[in-house]
């Protein structure tokens, strides 16, 4: 598979520019300028992908045909642009995700019959990264740190913002815990290790709940998968229920657990409501009910925002990645969004047992986005980094298990 792709390094080097250029910043902090007022450079890579599509297009609108579900979502995100109050947005927002998706299938299918070199790459170009964000920090922490608009000192580094830092550094936990137990070296497993400890204290740094709650749940997931789900019922479920029971005892040493949760708010500067999070909820449900089945459009949503802010603020996205899909794509919407997620996951687990590396890497992942979005909106929002990720992990977990149909096929033909 990997030979049929023209222009391999193009494809590597576009996919890079998607997960990393968007998310630097340094021009915000340096210029003060807003974000909408920024160079589109994302528009370089929505030209190099055009390019790539060109020379590739056999091969994509193959892969694109074996993945109608999710390109029937993807479809509907252009559609609703016959509704939404943002028509340009909504097709700006549309060609984004089209753009992913096609950058995706090539970049993967280059590196197809390689596929443990890829996650080696992804590691590589986001422990990169993060090791530049702690030396810049560290180097000018006057540029670096926000000390103004959080009301306590947070780390951005040299991206657009705390949550956007926090983020590269969950992706980069992600890649670590599945690439430790497929190391085959000693210093392999070191690097990893070093990799963890910086997403963690980057994460701590920049003060990103979600993404701390993410990486933590990741870390476990991924340790469980390597290391208790092939073990005696009995000994999983001990080992488990004692983990468990210590984590309780730890507690109730220290507190009841909804005073710990309110320590833990309160400490990082926030309260009951989320810092504003279940307030965008409640506006949410309440708009929802105004158009329950087509919603309001995958724009900015400018028409919610105008309803019930009367243009004193624009709300541009939810925190929440599933409440905002109901809201934008309505009933319709959410069901394209579970229908894709549920046979993501139901394929994930048909090729475990003949692609337990990748699956358990693909499945970690998609947990990793499912667990973020419940506090973050970045599924179907353009070039978002994990974004782009969602996308990458359906279409990587496709071409695997079309992969292995075919597989199958030439098998049952010899025989």
């Amino acid at each position: 598979m990997a030979n049929t792709i023209t222009f391999k390094n193009l494809v590597i080097f576009t996919f890079a520019l998607y997960l990393v250029l968007d998310n630097i910043g340094i021009d915000i902090t340096l210029g003060h300028v807003r974000a909408d007022q920024r160079l589109p450079f994302h528009r370089i890579y929505l030209f190099l992908t055009a390019f790539i599509f060109l020379f590739n297009m056999q091969q994509v609108i193959t892969a694109f045909l074996n993945n109608k579900l999710f390109v029937t979502l993807i479809l509907y995100v252009l559609v609703s642009s016959a509704w939404s109050s943002s028509p340009i947005n909504t097709v700006k927002n549309f060609t984004a995700l089209l753009a992913i998706m096609t950058i995706s299938v090539t970049v993967i299918m280059v590196y197809f019959n390689d596929r443990r070199l890829l996650i080696r790459r992804l590691f590589q170009l986001f422990f990169i990264f993060i090791f530049a964000n702690i030396v810049t920090t560290l180097l000018f922490p006057q540029v670096c740190i926000d000390t103004v608009n959080f009301g306590y000192p947070r780390w951005i580094g040299i991206t657009t913002h705390p949550n956007v830092l926090g983020v590269t550094a969950l992706v980069l936990i992600w890649l670590a815990s599945n690439l430790y137990f497929s190391a085959t070296s000693f210093l392999k497993r070191v690097t990893t290790l070093i990799a963890l400890a910086m997403g963690y204290y980057v994460i701590l740094k920049a003060d990103s709940i979600t993404s701390l709650f993410s990486s933590l749940a990741i870390s476990c997931y991924v340790f469980y998968s390597y290391k208790l789900a092939n073990l005696n019922f009995l000994v999983k479920m001990f080992t488990i229920i004692s983990i468990i029971l210590i984590f309780i005892t730890i507690l109730g040493f220290y507190k009841s657990l909804p005073d710990l949760i309110s320590s833990i708010l309160e400490t990082g500067g926030r309260n009951a409501t989320l810092t504003g999070r279940t307030k965008l909820w409640r506006i949410a449900f309440l708009s929802i009910q105004d158009h329950l089945f087509f919603g309001y459009g995958f724009d900015d949503l400018r028409q919610v925002t105008e309803r019930q802010y009367k243009q004193r603020y624009q709300m541009s996205h939810l925190h929440n990645g599933f409440i905002e899909i109901l809201l934008k794509g309505g009933i319709i919407g959410i069901f394209l969004l579970a229908a894709t997620i549920f046979r993501t996951i139901y394929y994930q687990f048909k090729l475990r047992k003949k692609y337990r590396y990748d699956c358990i890497f693909l499945n970690s992942g998609l947990i990793m986005i499912i667990l973020h979005n419940f506090a973050e909106s970045s599924i179907l929002r353009g070039t978002m980094t994990i974004g782009v990720f969602f996308i990458f992990i359906i279409v990587f977990t496709n071409l695997l298990y079309q992969h292995s149909q075919y597989e199958n096929l030439d098998l049952h033909t010899r025989i």
